[in-house]
């Protein structure tokens, strides 16, 4: 099992480079649920550790790395524009298509 101190301070490439980490590339949904729609879905990198398959974080198509325990913006409609709430994982939902789940919602 990889201790998480191994991979602390490491970028993900580096994690990769050391064999720690493999990853995925895969594809997303900017606005919802709209898997029909390709010209909407946006590709990104999904990194998951080789000892357990977890994915330990992801790289959106703008460069942005997010991982467990970040906070983030959710767009929610135009009357409440936006929560914040906090990332707890990250599953592939279809082949090549990643989900991220929030775990706490601040309003």
């Amino acid at each position: 099992m990889v201790e998480e101190d191994e991979t602390a301070g490491k970028t993900p490439e580096e994690c990769r480079d050391l064999g720690l980490w493999e990853v995925d590339l895969v594809y997303y949904s900017l606005y919802g649920n709209n898997k029909g729609d390709s010209t909407k879905n946006k590709r990104g990198k999904a990194y998951k550790a080789r000892s357990d398959s977890e994915y330990k974080c992801f790289e959106a198509h703008d460069g942005v790395l997010y991982r467990p325990g970040d906070h983030v913006f959710i767009e929610v409609s135009q009357c409440d524009p936006y929560y914040i709430g906090t990332i707890s994982n990250f599953k592939m939902v279809l082949p090549s298509f990643v989900q991220m789940s929030i775990l706490k919602v601040y309003y």
